[in-house]
């Protein structure tokens, strides 16, 4: 049983040609008591009704989202208890081949504090959607789209949400998104693991 205030780690995860680890990370804070099961469900919902049809409208036809975890937290990071493990099988439709697996759309969420904020890098960016160097202007509105998923947390019933946010290590304490945040026409480099190569 989930009690408020209790921190909700959800992953979602990605294949991308010549990549070996692609995932993006959500931090939020449990409102009000609920379920276990309920709360696994209501980011399933999320993965399946919003940010999985959104990824499948930008992402390349290479790239497919396949699953991830969710997870209670200790405000050091730890895990407390797993809340489950969830497979899907969401291709990109975009027909053109994946930029280099590095390449990926930035998304930032800003908190209240001062260089606290949350960042994701959007994996699958097709590579005809990069032009001189920027991401076009499709992308770009795809990332905005991104964002306002990124900022709004999730419903898991009426009266109890999943408020999104970040976990601040060094404070220790879950810190919410204000309601503000950017998206950047530079395609952002993200460091990946070479497949094959560590554990």
């Amino acid at each position: 049983m989930g009690v408020a205030g209790e921190i909700i780690r959800a992953t979602i995860e990605y294949t991308v040609p010549n990549a070996s680890d692609c995932i993006n990370v959500f931090t939020f804070e449990l409102s009000n008591s609920a379920d276990d099961a309920d709360i696994l469900q209501a980011f399933e919902d999320w993965v399946d009704n919003d940010w999985g049809p959104a990824w499948q409208d930008f992402a390349s036809t290479a790239c497919s989202l396949v699953g991830g975890q969710v997870d209670v937290i200790n405000q050091d990071g730890t895990v407390d208890r797993n809340l489950g493990l969830y497979s899907r099988s969401i291709a990109g439709t975009t027909g053109s081949e994946a930029a280099p697996s590095v390449l990926g759309g930035y998304i930032q969420g800003n908190t209240n504090i001062a260089k606290t904020r949350g960042r994701k890098y959007i994996p699958g960016i097709p590579e005809d959607s990069i032009d001189s160097g920027l991401l076009d202007a499709e992308v770009l509105a795809d990332l905005a789209v991104f964002l306002v998923l990124y900022l709004a947390g999730i419903e898991v019933e009426v009266g109890t949400d999943l408020v999104a946010g970040v976990l601040a290590r060094v404070l220790e304490q879950f810190v919410p998104f204000a309601d503000n945040g950017k998206v950047s026409d530079i395609p952002a480099v993200q460091r990946r693991r070479k497949p094959g190569v560590g554990s």
